[in-house]
């Protein structure tokens, strides 16, 4: 701090002094006088403080972009939030009052969010909500500033504020809200959320908020649900009942009983599902006529929910609906005998019916879980290619029978590495190509027979990329599938490219069109899992995925593996989508989440 002795040259001499402040410089630089330094000297008393400086910088390069495109501002605003200034959330509520565009003010808002504090939180909520609630470019900017993590105290007010009757009125805002409101670590949020769902009497508030009691499921989710599960509103009582999916809550079968003759195909899924879970013995009864409904949605789930009772009777309704059933549903039928009884028996209902007339009485039906049944699939492939049955899997092992089918490839820069299956494999590769024996002598390209163990080890197999070898086994297997089939490829990386908008049926003219947008296909950006996976569900008709991909999500809407499943679970609750993976190399999360996709989505992982 400056002392009332200490004075700068500007202090002295103002700029009006002219020569005077000159003379008196060189005079302080050549004798020096105790208290006097030049403004802005670091060796003063008085030094600049940074944070200062680069605010008054970030200015500066804010008002110099005035001129630019909206879109070209944006990272510049978006700075703002890094920096420690107090003066920083002033300059910034004041160009959210200057502006007019809404991108801007989303921009402003999440630099507030990353400031956090208890005015920054305040003027998100009271004057950017109600400005970017009902826009659906930039509205998610509010909820994604508001993750905090916050104190009690902040939390508090945020429940009060941000749960009133006028945010409830914003229809696409509200839902993300809730998903804020219940990752506060507050013990009464939810408590909160049960008072204004049982006070209000808007529908869609009702089903938001037993959405978020379904995806988060405190204690209180089963006995707040199960009083609308009776509901009129059919979006509110297929909430309820998704709350009870999502506990597997095993309630009496005449819960679920009845449910089964409504006219409402979602009620109809759901309930088959839970009836199943609950152990009746009219269970296979009741579900048998369903295995050939006309929505295809309601065979799958009945196909799955007889196949996971592992009973006898379950299994001969199977068996008597393969030769009435095509496509997926005929798909699932084969795939749920196979993982019932570990065998592969062929793919008509003769060949079942025969198999089952052999070993009805010894055959031990087991449900077996994903990782069970990947051990059975690789013994029949074994067998398979030792001939001893015919191999009609086509794409890395996977079955194409489906008509409806996307395949989702991976284009990430990582795809651009050498493709190794067996590290042991490659380096014997390794050895013959640089010409070594077994032997241990060098062939014709010199190499030194006593050259050192570890060096050899070094020594990698240079083979086809990873991108290589995805695009050779999808033109293979489209090579094979009939005119008529839908299909679409859909490739990913940072962004999702889709060869088309919707899936088309195959025929000669479209083959080379779809083997032109595959070879050009090159590694780059990063790995958006969740954005290719919803790019394919965004068409209603498919239902099978096969989803190819070599590393953990990098980039997209959601990235933590949890999250991911969870909104694919959401997708697809009602579209029985088929999700089969193939994993290059993967292992831990990434493994995981590849595994727990096709294992929760009706299909099966494949590593390679």
């Amino acid at each position: 701090m400056k002392s009332k002795h200490d004075v700068t040259l500007k202090d002295a001499f103002p700029d009006s002094a002219g020569p005077w402040r000159v003379l008196f410089c060189l005079l302080v630089l050549s004798v020096g006088f105790p208290g006097v330094h030049f403004a802005g000297d670091d060796d003063g008393d008085e030094s600049v403080d940074p944070a200062e400086m680069a605010f008054q910088e970030q200015v500066a390069k804010f008002e110099s972009e005035k001129e630019l495109e909206d879109y070209e501002r944006l990272q510049t605003i978006l700075d703002f939030g890094d920096l420690g200034s107090s003066k920083v959330l002033p300059f910034l509520t004041k160009a959210f009052g200057e502006e007019e565009n809404p991108a801007i003010w989303a921009a402003v808002v999440r630099a507030a969010g990353k400031i956090g504090s208890e005015d920054a939180v305040h003027f998100i909520v009271t004057d950017a909500l109600p400005m970017l609630a009902e826009d659906p470019l930039n509205f998610s900017a509010v909820p994604e500033s508001l993750r905090g993590p916050f104190d009690p105290k902040l939390e508090k007010w945020l429940l009060t504020h941000l749960l009133t009757e006028e945010v409830r009125k914003y229809e696409i805002l509200f839902p993300k809200i809730l998903t804020v409101v219940a990752e506060f670590k507050d013990r009464k949020r939810f408590t909160r959320l049960a008072k204004v769902l049982k006070t209000t009497s808007d529908s869609r508030v009702q089903t938001a908020i037993l959405e978020t009691f379904r995806d988060y499921r405190p204690k209180s989710a089963r006995k707040v649900a199960k009083k609308f599960l009776k509901s009129r509103k059919r979006k509110v009582q297929l909430a309820a009942l998704e709350v009870y999916h999502a506990l597997k809550v095993k309630a009496r079968p005449s819960t679920y009983t009845k449910l089964l003759k409504s006219k409402h195909a979602e009620v109809k899924l759901l309930a088959i599902d839970m009836l199943a879970m609950s152990g009746s013995s009219k269970f296979v009864k009741l579900v048998a006529p369903l295995v050939l409904s006309k929505d295809k949605r309601v065979s799958i789930a009945s196909v799955h929910a007889l196949a996971s009772t592992a009973s006898k009777k379950g299994m001969e309704v199977l068996v008597g609906a393969i030769d009435q059933s095509v496509g997926r549903v005929r798909d699932d039928i084969l795939d749920a005998l196979i993982r019932l009884t570990g065998e592969d028996a062929g793919t008509t209902g003769a060949q079942w019916e025969s198999w089952w007339a052999v070993n009805k009485d010894r055959a031990k039906l087991v449900w077996r879980d994903p990782e069970e049944y990947d051990l059975v699939r690789k013994k029949i492939e074994s067998e398979q290619r030792a001939g001893v049955t015919k191999l009609d899997d086509q794409y890395f092992g996977l079955r194409v029978i489906s008509d409806k089918v996307v395949f989702v490839v991976d284009s990430s820069t990582s795809m651009e590495e050498v493709y190794v299956t067996d590290p042991e494999e490659s380096e014997k590769k390794d050895d013959q190509k640089n010409g070594e024996s077994s032997d241990g002598e060098g062939g014709d390209s010199g190499g030194d027979a006593k050259e050192p163990e570890a060096k050899k080890k070094k020594k990698r197999f240079v083979g086809p990329s990873k991108m290589m070898v995805a695009r050779k086994e999808l033109l293979n297997v489209i090579s094979t599938l009939r005119d008529g089939i839908s299909l679409n490829v859909i490739r990913f990386e940072t962004f999702v490219t889709p060869w088309r908008p919707e899936m088309e049926e195959l025929s000669k003219e479209l083959r080379g069109e779809i083997e032109t947008f595959v070879k050009s296909s090159s590694p780059n950006g990063m790995t958006n899992v969740f954005g290719a996976i919803e790019s394919a569900f965004q068409d209603e008709n498919v239902d099978t995925i096969y989803f190819l991909s070599d590393g953990a999500p990098t980039h997209g809407r959601y990235t933590e593996t949890k999250d991911i499943l969870r909104a694919v679970a959401n997708l697809n609750r009602y579209r029985r989508v088929r999700i089969n993976t193939i994993g290059f190399g993967l292992d831990g999360d990434a493994r995981r989440l590849m595994v727990r996709l096709a294992g929760e989505n009706y299909g099966r992982y494949v590593p390679k």
